[in-house]
């Protein structure tokens, strides 16, 4: 899960970078939203979905990792 929620982010953050004029002009029609604003509105949608993998799966992740590791350590004596 944490492997696919990167891909996503990293794929949503450089569809913003490569083509943000292709979709200000998309989404400005479909949202009613000026071209203006399109340009805050992506970077916070693209700050909290960081926020979110990092805190709901990649966290998780390094903390269960960390767990199973002095768990080995703890059952072969080290």
């Amino acid at each position: 899960m944490t492997v696919i929620n990167f891909l996503f982010l990293t794929t949503s953050t450089f569809g913003v970078i490569m083509l943000t004029q292709e979709m200000k002009v998309f989404h400005s029609k479909i949202f009613h939203v000026s071209p203006d604003e399109l340009s805050q509105i992506y970077f916070e949608y693209l700050a909290w979905y960081k926020l979110l993998w990092l805190f709901l799966n990649l966290v998780p992740y390094i903390s269960l990792r960390v767990m199973l590791s002095h768990k080995g350590n703890a059952e072969s004596g080290t």
